[in-house]
């Protein structure tokens, strides 16, 4: 008897580290594919994204309204509000490949955070594609690619992605965003990569 339990946790350990190797491999292809893009394409895939939402999804997401588009945004990542794979098939994407999925939203999410602050696309020294906001003084650097991965993977970041764009844009300022969502600053901080 005890051999059958020893055997069907081994089975079980070896089924969940298989899992997690397929989805850091997952990732690692879609981020391969995303540090591809080039610059003069993130606005084009931002406006595939508009388009795919309103066309299929029947979601109207608006680069000039941060409100309503960080609050579609939320929502239709969530799963709690909308199927997961009513959005990948929308997106034409996968459990095989995520890559439209994320380039699509990514840029979409990138523009928007770039149309509202003082921000830029820069390539970090990895190669990844980054927004870095602010000045020489003050500035953040952050991932809007790798938000919409950890959306996907972590599902749990999909819950605070609406804060998240608040709070980089200056719309919501950090220290009354780490009250509401319960961070210490320097933890938020931390989390957003703040240079100061």
């Amino acid at each position: 008897m005890i051999w059958i339990i020893v055997s069907f946790l081994v089975l079980l350990v070896a089924f969940i580290i298989l899992q997690y190797q397929i989805s850091q491999n997952k990732i690692k292809r879609t981020l391969e594919i995303v540090n591809k893009t080039n610059l003069d394409e993130i606005p084009n895939f931002s406006q595939e994204c508009i388009r795919i939402f309103r066309d299929e999804l029947n979601i109207a997401l608006d680069i000039n309204d941060i409100q309503a588009s960080s609050n579609h945004l939320q929502n239709a990542l969530s799963p709690s509000k909308t199927s997961f794979h009513k959005i990948l098939t929308a997106f034409k994407a996968g459990s095989k490949n995520y890559y439209p999925f994320v380039i699509y939203i990514g840029a979409f999410l990138g523009e928007l955070i770039r149309h509202h602050s003082n921000a830029e696309w820069k390539r970090d020294e990895s190669g990844f594609w980054s927004l870095r906001i602010g000045n020489k003084e003050s500035s953040m650097v952050v991932y809007p690619f790798d938000k919409i991965i950890k959306c996907i993977f972590q599902r749990g970041h999909t819950e605070g992605l609406r804060r998240y764009i608040m709070i980089v844009v200056g719309a919501l300022p950090l220290d009354e965003a780490t009250k509401l969502a319960g961070y210490h600053e320097l933890d938020l901080a931390k989390r957003l990569e703040i240079n100061e």
